[in-house]
């Protein structure tokens, strides 16, 4: 059996190589990431950055591209005001 290693779980309070701990630049805590994951899920679910299984949610290793690019889009919406 093969181990798919373009899953990571999300969050170090069940897995201690996490999503998060791989990438702390991106979230100073956990609920930052759960917050930005409540305002996003939708958008990340469609374009496959995380999924759900088992009642435990992953990221997929697009995940960061898709957190970047919606930063990006927020940014650009808040430099035109």
């Amino acid at each position: 059996m093969s181990v798919n290693k373009s899953l990571s779980p999300l969050f170090p309070s069940a897995h201690a190589e996490s999503w998060l701990a791989a990438n702390p630049d991106l979230f100073v805590s956990e609920e930052s990431l759960r917050y930005f994951l409540r305002k996003h899920r939708q958008e990340l679910v469609e374009v496959g950055a995380i999924v759900l299984l088992r009642d435990t949610w992953f990221a997929h290793s697009s995940l960061r591209a898709a957190v970047l690019n919606i930063a990006r889009r927020a940014a650009v919406k808040a430099a035109a005001r």
